[in-house]
């Protein structure tokens, strides 16, 4: 059984759909099972809550606080080979470096492993995405629902997209303070981004 650690964006968004600031479905909507998936998940039990929410969702697809802590957790799980796949690149680039290349090429082998792992983890995250941004009627669910969209997309480099996410992010969730900043920060490096990408100027 594969354990979660959870990263402080997920607690973030775990106290934000528990806490209630995201609409929750009643029990005849797929509650108690959308319960059950993230107390799974606030015991680090990663496989069992993906696979509780993906049957909420299969039985009440128009759950969107189901559809979100789903895509969270794809997102979790795609991050484990990514950062696997990051640490393993590193490591390969430092290797030849030192002329160790047959160490080297096998890390960079072996990075490349874990990103083909990642990939079909965020892909399955970002179609929940997709569906909570175009039908959900609560800004804060498309808030949070399009700042991860935005990772997404970073992952995939699709910059203009993530431009697009996090703009959406900062619309509908309104957001003051820390994460205004932070939010506003992600915004102006992506752009950066999107400029070295194309000549378009449309991303103001």
């Amino acid at each position: 059984m594969q354990r979660l650690i959870p990263s402080p964006f997920y607690m973030a968004l775990m106290c934000l759909l528990l806490g209630g600031m995201v609409g929750c479905a009643g029990p005849t909507g797929g509650q108690k099972i959308y319960q059950q998936g993230m107390d799974e998940a606030n015991a680090g039990n990663l496989e069992e809550a993906v696979g509780t929410l993906q049957k909420g969702v299969s039985t009440f697809p128009g759950n969107m606080d189901m559809r979100l802590g789903l895509a969270r957790l794809q997102f979790e799980r795609g991050m484990i080979h990514h950062e696997r796949e990051l640490n393993l690149r590193r490591t390969g680039a430092a290797l030849l470096e030192t002329d160790r290349r047959a160490e080297g090429t096998a890390a960079n082998r072996a990075a490349s492993q874990a990103h083909q792992q990642a990939v079909p983890l965020f892909t399955s995250c970002e179609e929940q995405i997709d569906e909570v941004v175009s039908s959900s009627d609560d800004p804060k669910q498309v808030a949070w629902a399009s700042s991860l969209g935005m990772r997404v997309c970073l992952f995939f480099e699709r910059y203009a997209e993530a431009y697009e996410h996090i703009s959406r992010a900062i619309h509908e969730g309104k957001p003051t303070g820390k994460l205004l900043t932070k939010w506003r920060n992600f915004q102006a490096s992506i752009k950066e981004k999107v400029a070295g990408h194309t000549d378009d100027d449309d991303y103001r």
